[in-house]
């Protein structure tokens, strides 16, 4: 573990997330300190075609904490057929 934080420290690939085209789903916990919202709004401002989501009540490990909302955000995510909705 320690290793791979180590390693991890000086990954960083912010400037190759506007290459992303897929449509992504980001996940937010409101509590998460060890990913503060603003790195991960930052990740929805450079990822196009990106969804963010915030999890209310929940730390880093939100699916884990929140298994229910989790589980039903990703498998909505992934099983949607129209990415954009008219209202």
């Amino acid at each position: 573990m320690e290793r791979l934080t180590n390693s991890s420290e000086s990954y960083n690939v912010l400037n190759e997330l506007d290459k992303v085209e897929a449509h992504t789903l980001i996940v937010s916990s409101e509590e998460d300190y060890l990913t503060p919202l603003r790195d991960q709004e930052l990740l929805f401002k450079k990822i196009k075609n990106s969804h963010w989501v915030k999890i209310p009540h929940a730390g880093h490990a939100s699916m884990y904490e929140r298994p229910l909302i989790f589980a039903s955000l990703c498998l909505g995510f992934i099983n949607v057929k129209e990415t954009t909705f008219n209202i």
